[in-house]
């Protein structure tokens, strides 16, 4: 009887922490961040994150004052890193103190990226390497160590435009650069892909020549798959080229007239699924292929301007710059919304199915999971930002329910908003916190434990033995 009655207990105290523990482990998942290390947020431009934003978030935790025309990139330790228009890269903690400034000697092309152990890749110009006649620089790319100083210098010549860095799964670098080679008959464009390690030194290059003398930039960066293989538009057809830099298939969407360069580079950028699924848009029709180049499926955004910004495991949503439309990852459309005041850019999926963006002076969270596209969140950002010259320039996330984003127009600055129960103002669905799941499970615990003691010491009635 005793033996059956403790089997009984076990079990019971196996399910209790199983249930306990369901709360405690969705926290723990949520906790190991993909940090947003790049453009992006990682390799394959999915913009999306663990982090989770069921509240608006109400409190400022920290603020300072920096201008950026570019995304801001968070690494491991929860560092912020923004390249700022004075050309100069701040180094913000996760507690919004400044770490250091460090002077560049020309302007950025686009965000700096952060890899695993925190070196940062900056690709600048090189204004001592002007060639006012054609208009050419050194391409300069840096390495950058978590304190501040310049460790490796890689330089590319005769450079026009670049894309900004790209560190794939592997801790290499990738960019993608218009050059103009110096030949018998003039100059010649050139587009590139260059492969280097992480000490800035070349592994590989594949280029193209172009017949033309066009600008296209600004350029988009590769976007690498989760084997190393990238996929880039070049020379106006979408390429893939395999780890080791070898060309494997081409994609031409359809026709197109002379400004179709320029569009492929600025309006059509491409966004990787984990699985190797390459998702774009082009024209009015979202488009997948598989990872060996076939068409997978087609859909009828109904907008000639629309794109991706953003994918996960189970959607990718795209934008017009007016509506939101968010696919599953198999071409059937979820919802559709339409944002009144415009102005979308990017979005970030978050871990509880939202899709977060900004519009104007606002940030936004469209529950797509719970709410079917219904905006049910927004924040405001803080004061002196309702004026015409000020606007949300990027964000992220950098844990849940809270928020760094970062503003343009006047001085500019970078802000940390997170939600505090205290000043909480709507009900909400929100998972368990990691405080309330461990005290949830301390709660459990100690039932358990009076459960046990009742049982087994308390007088039992019955037959007597």
């Amino acid at each position: 009887m005793v033996a059956v009655r403790s089997s009984s207990f076990i079990s019971v105290i196996l399910v209790l922490f199983i249930i306990a523990g369901s709360g405690t482990i969705q926290v723990a998942a949520q906790e190991d961040n993909y940090d947003w290390q790049m453009s992006g947020g990682d390799s394959m431009h999915s913009s999306s994150t663990s982090y989770g934003l069921w509240y608006a978030p109400n409190v400022k935790v920290w603020e300072v004052e920096a201008l950026s025309f570019f995304e801001m990139v968070s690494a491991r330790d929860g560092t912020i890193y923004a390249a700022l228009s004075n050309n100069s890269l701040i180094s913000i903690s996760s507690l919004g103190k400044v770490n250091w400034y460090l002077q560049m000697e020309a302007p950025f092309v686009g965000s700096p990226a952060v890899a695993d152990d925190g070196t940062i890749y900056v690709v600048v110009y090189s204004l001592s390497s002007y060639d006012g006649e054609v208009g050419l620089y050194d391409g300069l790319v840096h390495a950058i160590s978590p304190s501040g100083s310049i460790i490796h210098t890689a330089v590319i010549s005769d450079m026009r435009d670049s894309s900004e860095p790209v560190i794939t799964s592997l801790g290499e670098i990738m960019v993608h650069v218009e050059s103009l080679n110096r030949t018998s008959r003039g100059l010649i464009t050139k587009d590139e892909v260059i492969l280097f390690d992480k000490d800035l030194v070349q592994k590989w290059c594949y280029f193209e020549f172009r017949p033309d003398m066009w600008d296209v930039g600004p350029y988009e960066a590769p976007s690498v798959a989760l084997d190393g293989s990238s996929t880039l538009w070049f020379n106006g057809t979408m390429i893939h080229l395999s780890a080791n830099g070898e060309k494997e298939w081409s994609y031409h969407p359809g026709e197109y007239s002379e400004p179709y360069y320029e569009s492929m580079q600025k309006r059509y950028p491409i966004l990787v699924h984990e699985d190797g699924r390459i998702y774009f848009a082009f024209e009015d029709y979202a488009i997948c292929l598989l990872p060996n180049g076939t068409v997978s499926w087609k859909y009828h955004l109904l907008s000639m301007l629309a794109y991706p910004i953003a994918i996960d495991e189970r959607s990718v949503v795209f934008t017009d710059g007016k509506y939101l439309m968010e696919l599953y990852v198999d071409g059937y459309s979820m919802w559709r919304y339409w944002i009144k005041d415009g102005g979308i850019s990017d979005g970030i999926l978050t871990d509880n199915n939202a899709v977060v963006f900004a519009s104007g002076h606002y940030i936004y969270s469209a529950n797509s999971y719970i709410y079917n596209g219904i905006i049910n969140l927004t924040a405001e950002a803080p004061d002196g930002l309702g004026t015409e010259d000020w606007s949300v320039v990027s964000w992220l996330l950098t844990g849940n329910n809270t928020i760094c984003y970062q503003t343009g127009g006047g001085l500019g600055k970078i802000v940390t908003m997170k939600f505090d129960p205290e000043h909480k103002d709507a009900t909400s669905t929100a998972a368990m916190s990691v405080e309330d799941a461990s005290i949830f499970l301390v709660i459990v615990v100690a039932l358990a434990v009076v459960i046990f003691l009742v049982s087994h010491f308390l007088p039992k009635k019955g037959k007597k033995r």
